[in-house]
């Protein structure tokens, strides 16, 4: 497993015999394609899905000037939103929340306390105006009158938002008559989506390893760790296997791996024990790895 530009020229040399034999017997068309450990990994971590959304007001944002994003700002029904973040059994669907930058922070935040305390009580009814609504990514999205199909889509801001109309339409269901504004953006383009995820994360103070953790090496780390016969959990995102109860000596934060990187990679304990957050800091920043 490697990069292409690294294969060995043996390598070539019998790609070279494979296509004069191909040629040979008459398949003269024949292609061949080397690829490499990256590109097993994002095909292999290709999720396709789709799904409806429902609007009750919608403004579309289409700039000729800007060919690689457009969107819509809709206002959305309450509980119309709780059917779209849900799978059949009311449970919510965990992997639409999987670019959000941090996960569910549950009652710690005052924030959210207040959020649900809103949708009890009889003021819900202004809660589009009270909340900062909820922003969702797509690869692709298909208007057609009030619905929306959203193919690939992330909810990249509003997780909190979110989980707490969840958790409180799942225990009462008669709650209704609220309101909510979601952001709906189309964009294929990997560095114009990260730049929309950190723009748009400011309700809840977000530090700079939550934001680098959606770069695709931290995603690689996750996978790779995880996969192995004696798994580890690399936790990128704050609390995500903590809040679900995996084993708390399989789970290592970034700081943390940092540490063991420092220690055993570059060969300096002392400095990765008593100086770990100005070795994380160069790390993300990438001026101590040539990370891809």
């Amino acid at each position: 497993m490697g990069k292409k530009e690294d294969i060995n020229h043996k390598v070539l040399d019998k790609r070279t015999k494979i296509l004069d034999f191909l040629n040979y017997i008459g398949l003269k068309a024949s292609e061949f394609f080397f690829v490499d450990q990256k590109e097993i990994f994002d095909i292999s971590s290709i999720q396709k899905y789709h799904k409806i959304l429902t609007s009750i007001k919608s403004s579309e944002y289409d700039f000729e000037h800007n060919k690689d994003v457009r969107g819509y700002t809709t206002i959305v029904d309450g509980n119309e939103f709780y059917n779209f973040i849900t799978k059949g059994n009311d449970e919510i669907d965990e992997k639409i929340f999987e670019a959000n930058v941090r996960d569910y922070q549950g009652d710690k935040k005052e924030v959210i306390n207040n959020i649900k305390e809103t949708l009890k009580s009889s003021t819900r009814s202004n809660f589009w105006c009270m909340n900062n609504g909820v922003t969702i990514l797509a690869s692709k999205i298909e208007p057609k009158r009030d619905t929306f199909r959203l193919e690939d889509y992330q909810i990249i801001n509003g997780c909190q938002t979110s989980y707490s109309i969840w958790e409180v339409l799942k225990d009462d269901k008669s709650i209704k008559n609220f309101e909510l504004i979601v952001k709906i953006v189309e964009t294929t383009n990997d560095d114009i989506a990260l730049e929309i995820i950190q723009a748009t994360n400011s309700q809840i103070p977000i530090d700079q390893t939550s934001i680098k953790s959606q770069e695709r090496i931290h995603k690689t780390i996750e996978e790779f760790l995880k996969s192995g016969k004696d798994s580890v959990y690399y936790e990128r995102r704050k609390n995500f296997y903590r809040r679900r109860n995996y084993p708390l000596n399989k789970i290592i934060d970034s700081r943390r791996l940092f540490q063991v990187m420092r220690s055993i990679y570059f060969k300096k304990p002392s400095s990765s024990r008593g100086r770990p957050a100005e070795f994380e800091a160069e790390v993300l920043n990438k001026k101590s790895l040539n990370l891809p």
